[in-house]
């Protein structure tokens, strides 16, 4: 006998894993509390009542997420929301008619690269796409912000650029978008990368895409082993968020930008004193508090964040910057989902424990909790 299958809800990724088909069925569960079970197949027990996150509804003084409304007002929510906040600017706002910022579209660069089009941008630079005029092979360049157009001093900002590319040719794993050289150009650093065909994850949702919840296991099993390879090398990636998440037109997710990575094996030089860098709505509260508490644990947060980004189309915490470092710091949220089961409520719940040593301790350690999850729905 089959047991009993614990997710709802269509998959984006059932036709040869395609990006880019929007579910059409929607979950008819109603929004429910998460709690754990005492069943668990969790290590660790629920915590006593009166220690419980408490549920604080959206008002202007209060800053936690409320119950999940209706799916209009949801879709409303993502049409209207405006990027997540920037404690330190580790994004450069430009607009997409500016994004050619170096006015090098159509260029030769380097007697090897003909540049076509801009295609994004990012902590630290304008992505192009561009063409290896011997090989006939697309790539993905990113070149460093013009120096007049950032508020970073110069240093730190071709520091920070030379340390992500340092970091990122020395991995090389399927669910990693690979780095494969920096030079410069008048005056300008570049990096070639690999270049993907596919789009980010907050790039699906903001289209509408559904991410049920075997979607969402899908995702962290990937991204799980992009973090097992880059943990291994000694690096922290800081940075893991939807946006810096891809999945291609095959269903391969890409983790990529090492741009606030940090090598655990060095000191932390280039952060200035009193500055958080990240984005905070997937920050850990180590992240927040010192970059010397930093661990392989605090891209576990980030990964959990993420998720229920994914499932929901909203971050878990709203306020002013001040007010979600509280709660972030404070672990006073409350996670709820509606359509998914409580056995992945519960691993969300640990990936996104205040206090580190009661998350999953390594990349692995998840995986081998999601590959429980699924065989039981066997």
């Amino acid at each position: 006998m089959k047991k009993k299958v614990l997710y709802s809800g269509h998959s984006i990724f059932e036709d040869n894993y395609r990006v880019g088909e929007t579910s059409t069925r929607k979950s008819t569960s109603k929004p429910r509390k998460v709690v754990r079970a005492s069943e668990s197949f969790l290590a660790e027990d629920r915590k006593s009542e009166g220690s419980k996150p408490r549920k604080v509804i959206r008002t202007s003084q209060t800053f936690l997420v409320e119950n999940r409304k209706s799916e209009t007002a949801t879709h409303e929510r993502r049409e209207n929301k405006s990027s997540v906040s920037k404690i330190y600017t580790t994004e450069h706002e430009v607009h997409n008619s500016e994004i050619d910022t170096l006015r090098i579209v159509g260029q030769e660069i380097d007697n090897k690269y003909i540049i076509k089009k801009p295609i994004g941008h990012g902590g630290m630079g304008v992505i192009y796409l561009a063409k290896h005029k011997l090989l006939q092979k697309e790539y993905a360049i990113k070149f460093l912000y013009d120096k007049n157009q950032v508020y970073n001093t110069d240093d730190e900002l071709e520091q920070r650029f030379i340390s992500e590319a340092s970091m990122a040719v020395e991995l090389r794993h399927d669910n990693l978008v690979e780095v494969y050289d920096i030079s410069k150009y008048k005056n300008h650093f570049y990096m070639v990368m690999e270049y993907i065909e596919g789009e980010t994850i907050e790039q699906a949702i903001a289209k509408g895409k559904n991410f049920v919840e075997q979607d969402v296991i899908h995702v962290l099993h990937e991204v799980l082993s992009a973090l097992q390879a880059i943990h291994e090398k000694g690096f922290v990636h800081r940075d893991i968020k939807p946006s810096n998440i891809m999945i291609n037109q095959n269903g391969v997710v890409k983790v990529m930008d090492f741009g606030i990575a940090k090598d655990l094996s060095k000191s932390e030089n280039l952060t200035q004193p009193n500055i958080i860098i990240g984005t905070l709505e997937y920050m850990s509260p180590e992240q927040i508090m010192s970059t010397d508490e930093v661990s392989f644990t605090s891209d576990i947060y980030s990964l959990g964040a993420t998720a229920y980004y994914m499932l929901t189309g909203e971050n878990y915490i709203e306020g002013n910057n001040m007010q979600k470092i509280r709660a972030i710091c404070s672990g006073d949220f409350y996670i709820e989902i509606p359509g998914i089961s409580a056995e992945f409520s519960e691993v969300l719940l640990r990936m996104m424990n205040t206090d580190k040593k009661q998350r999953f301790q390594n990349a692995q350690e998840v995986k081998e909790v999601l590959a429980l999850l699924e065989k039981g729905r066997e």
